[in-house]
C-alpha cells in the first residue's frame, strides 16, 4: 500500500521541456540586459557633450 506522501512524490517531475524553456528564456533575458548595459556605457560619453 502506498501512503499519500509516496503517491505525491511519484507524481512530481523535475526538469523536462518546461525547465529547459525557462532556462533558455532567462539566459536570453540576461544576455539582452548585459548587452543593453554595454551599449549604454559606450553611448554615455557622446551624450554628455
Amino acid at each position: 500500500m502506498a501512503t499519500r506522501i509516496q503517491t505525491e512524490q511519484k507524481s512530481f517531475k523535475v526538469g523536462g521541456g518546461q525547465a529547459a524553456f525557462t532556462l533558455i528564456v532567462c539566459s536570453l533575458l540576461y544576455m539582452v540586459n548585459y548587452m543593453d548595459r554595454q551599449v549604454f556605457a559606450v553611448v554615455l560619453e557622446p551624450m554628455k557633450i
